[in-house]
């Protein structure tokens, strides 16, 4: 009687370990499901809101853009348009890129900009291009935009705005999961551009 006993007692304390780690591998596995489908969803808004206020920046140089001073590809004549608006806007410096890639700022600051740069794309038809980096001539993070200055229907320079590269951080800083998750940014290059602790 006592083997029977211990037999059985045995047996169901088996089964009921194994019924037990079968619940908790499959709780386990809804939750990380449910987990990913959350951070799915969260990373898609994120996206809708980072992408919405780019595009709107890239709106307001596109206006810009439109002006016939801005047109006249004239330095003296753009440069003074541009620090009335730069008063009114977001962006920190103004700039015109010329077909060959120098570029005029309204802070006074002269670059040349390469072929191998990503910014260069809106001479071959993108309506815009953005790019993130570390300014060596402002000296501090900053975000590029750039869009076509378009005239008779040819691209003759480039309108560029910059702006403060923490503001990717302020537009995820209210994206989060749980009570301590949170949202950054990797570039393509697999860089950090935008984190809470900027």
């Amino acid at each position: 009687k006592a083997r029977l006993i211990i037999s059985f007692a045995v047996l169901i304390i088996l089964t009921t370990f194994a019924i037990g780690l079968m619940s908790l591998k499959r709780a386990s596995e809804m939750i990380t499901s449910e987990a990913e489908y959350s951070l799915s969803s969260l990373t898609s808004e994120g996206e809708k809101v980072t992408t919405s206020r780019m595009e709107s920046q890239a709106g307001n140089l596109k206006a810009m853009a439109l002006l016939e001073e801005i047109q006249s590809m004239d330095w003296d004549i753009q440069k003074p348009i541009l620090q009335e608006y730069i008063e009114k806007s977001d962006f920190t410096d103004f700039g015109i890129i010329q077909p060959d890639g120098t570029t005029n700022y309204i802070s006074g600051i002269s670059t040349q900009i390469y072929d191998t740069d990503s910014i260069l794309k809106i001479f071959d038809g993108d309506s815009y291009a953005y790019k993130f980096e570390v300014s060596s001539t402002h000296d501090q993070s900053t975000l590029v935009c750039a869009v076509p200055i378009e005239k008779d229907g040819k691209i003759v320079g480039g309108l560029i705005g910059q702006m403060d590269g923490t503001i990717l951080s302020d537009i995820i800083k209210d994206i989060g999961y749980g009570k301590e998750g949170y949202a950054y940014i990797i570039d393509g290059y697999g860089n950090v551009i935008a984190h809470p602790e900027k």
